[in-house]
């Protein structure tokens, strides 16, 4: 290879081949004095790492109708000096979708099965190369295809809905409620990549508001049972996710000591290797160890990141982190570059969408919030793999994908942003504590089913992760 060295007057190649000539590339690329005869550099410069600043905006999508792409970019603000860091990528485009072409024929909603839900979050009617995932509830075992696509002819690809057998049949409910105190165990697990480090001061500031959020809503108000916020940090110059204890070595603290945790995040460096996955991994091996296992208590993960997943670590995947997440009984919500608007015309930005399909909007430019139906959101592709790899995987434990460049706006965005995501999360942890505790095929069922009227059709519709209605006795969302 060449060196290619830039001296004053911009001039010097020279070729690699002995140590002397390496060595004197080097000093030049340094603007340091080479002295032939010791074959030693004076006064070179200090070297410099890169520095770029923050993405822009998306592009208008590059297509005309169908799928396309569009892009962004970030300015350089220090180019690398003197063997430097390098700079990281400064263009990205990922996928997006303006309309279906002409002649090209759309898939209408393929239905949920019985005892199941839709997996990923479309909307309808969906265009050709969509997907769709089915799941069952627990207790149920899913026959025929958990993927479904949407051809070109308009047509999905295998027979939908997929069917949800039970064990027994007709379904019988055992239903256990919690009564008393309930309290959270919230783990924030966090990118620690230099884009992020105004992510890392938004936590900062809504832990409090949050725990004041819980306790007015009756979580977390005893002594004995308090909330609680654990932190795992990822994305540094090494590929392992870390657990952040306090000076004491508590991993996790109540509200009031939860800044100690977050003050320590470091955001310092390019970042590496981000496997969100893998931090995931790490705050699960905490259940049962350091996060209590109980039925009054929730457990509750908050991933924040603007990239999606690297794959460091290969025996992650989608399905096993699922799988794992609800065995834990855990919500997921991720904090993430995922982009939701109104089907309105001009489309609205939305702050975030629940796993109901509802989204947040930001009301008339101020501080405050309203919920939009989900047959008036539209969801966006996300940056490369995002939606895949975190949103949908949010909206399969219950949780909420929420869009990092609306909190990134700042004023009155983020102070909307903070009011929905407070409010919702508290309303899932709430939701998730006082919940039914087993939903099954049990010889007992018909006997624990007299202790409540209606305890069946409400056990089913919370283990669907709906709400139910106690003045109506239905089933809602």
């Amino acid at each position: 290879r060449r060196c290619v060295c830039s001296d004053q007057n911009n001039a010097g190649v020279f070729e690699c081949r002995i140590d002397s000539e390496r060595e004197r590339c080097g000093c030049l690329a340094r603007e340091g004095d080479y002295n032939v005869f010791s074959n030693t550099c004076a006064n070179p410069k200090p070297a410099q790492n890169c520095i770029v600043g923050n993405w822009t905006e998306y592009g208008q999508c590059l297509a005309t109708c169908g799928y396309g792409f569009e892009v962004r970019t970030r300015p350089v603000l220090q180019e690398s000096v003197a063997g430097g860091t390098p700079c990281p990528n400064r263009r990205d485009a990922r996928s997006c979708f303006v309309a279906a072409c002409p002649g090209v024929g759309s898939c209408p909603n393929p239905g949920v099965p019985q005892f199941g839900r839709q997996t990923i979050v479309q909307t309808f009617p969906a265009s050709p190369g969509a997907e769709v995932d089915f799941a069952c509830s627990p207790g149920f075992t899913l026959v025929g295809s958990r993927t479904a696509q949407c051809t070109i002819e308009g047509r999905w690809s295998t027979a939908v809905p997929p069917t949800c057998l039970g064990e027994c049949t007709p379904l019988e409910v055992s239903f256990e409620s919690v009564q008393g105190d309930v309290a959270t165990d919230v783990v924030l697990i966090v990118d620690e990549s230099r884009s992020t480090e105004g992510e890392h001061r938004w936590l900062r500031s809504m832990v409090p508001d949050m725990e004041t959020e819980l306790k007015a809503r009756g979580v977390g108000t005893s002594e004995q049972l308090r909330n609680r916020f654990c932190v795992v940090g990822y994305g540094r110059q090494v590929t392992n996710a870390r657990v952040f204890q306090t000076r004491d070595r508590l991993v996790c603290v109540v509200a009031e000591r939860a800044d100690e945790l977050l003050s320590t995040l470091t955001a310092d460096n390019q970042g590496f290797k981000e496997d969100g996955y893998e931090a995931i991994d790490v705050a699960l091996r905490l259940v049962g160890n350091t996060i209590r296992v109980q039925g009054n208590v929730a457990i509750n993960f908050v991933l924040s990141s603007d990239e999606d997943r690297d794959g460091v670590f290969v025996t992650h995947n989608r399905v096993n982190i699922e799988e794992r997440l609800r065995e834990a009984k855990v919500t997921l919500n991720v904090v993430v570059d995922h982009r939701f608007t109104t089907l309105s015309n001009p489309p609205q930005s939305l702050l975030g969408v629940d796993s109901a399909t509802n989204g947040f909007l930001q009301t008339a430019g101020g501080c405050q919030f309203s919920t939009v139906p989900q047959n008036e959101v539209r969801i966006g592709s996300g940056y490369a793999g995002t939606r895949r790899q975190y949103s949908e995987l949010a909206w399969v434990t219950g949780g909420a994908a929420w869009d990092v460049n609306v909190l990134r706006r700042g004023g009155q965005a983020a102070c909307a942003f903070t009011k929905a995501f407070v409010n919702a999360k508290s309303q899932e942890i709430l939701r998730q504590a006082r919940q039914c505790q087993t939903c099954r095929c049990s010889a007992l069922a018909k006997k624990d089913c007299k202790t409540e009227a209606l305890t069946q059709e409400r056990c089913l519709c919370v283990t669907r992760g709906s709400t139910w209605d106690p003045n109506q006795k239905t089933c809602i969302n």
